[in-house]
């Protein structure tokens, strides 16, 4: 913070955390994940997501059949689907110009990219009705997803002994309080 960084702290009570952060918005107690997931939509939905990293570091590409499984080819490897070619391949093939969205049918079975899934997880969440669940005023979490996606300078590289590497100055740390209740991890994982 010394050196600029700014600090939002989101949380019920007025902690020590967010007596020294710049903003503290309150949100009610246990219903936080409306808020995060409704941030994660706007996110996606206004197009300022690191789609490069989703594509190379996540399993956001691979195929999801309709029983919800990962799928699998007959050397057992998950699936992507390839933009070139118009079909399945292996996740590690390196050939794959992996979707990261979309549907398609792989043998006669309809699959979607995991990070279809996703998004189609959350087509009814809306700042809006995050607001009414969470106390966040929908305005706020509208510019606070703008403020993180501007802050994450997507498609910016910075040069560390020679290797080119991302340059995304955000973070969301998660403490207890997310973590311990019914669905923590899930809670945690969804602001990461």
């Amino acid at each position: 913070k010394e050196r600029g960084m700014k600090m939002i702290v989101i949380e019920p009570r007025f902690s020590h955390a967010a007596a020294k952060a710049n903003e503290w918005i309150p949100v009610r107690p246990g219903k936080d994940v409306a808020m995060i997931l409704a941030l994660c939509k706007q996110l996606i939905d206004n197009n300022t997501i690191d789609t490069g990293f989703l594509t190379t570091y996540t399993n956001a590409t691979q195929l999801v059949g309709a029983d919800g499984l990962i799928l699998k080819g007959a050397d057992g490897k998950p699936q992507v689907w390839d933009e070139a070619s118009k079909s399945a391949k292996a996740y590690d093939d390196a050939t794959a110009t992996a979707a990261l969205k979309g549907g398609f049918d792989v043998g006669g079975k309809a699959c979607r990219t995991a990070f279809q899934v996703l998004i189609d997880s959350m087509k009814d969440i809306t700042p809006e009705s995050a607001a009414e669940i969470s106390g966040v005023p929908a305005a706020r979490i509208k510019s606070l997803a703008k403020e993180i996606a501007d802050a994450a300078r997507i498609g910016s590289t910075m040069v560390i002994d020679g290797q080119s590497i991302r340059y995304r100055p955000v973070v969301a740390y998660t403490f207890r309080g997310l973590a311990a209740k019914e669905f923590g991890v899930q809670n945690s994982r969804a602001a990461l």
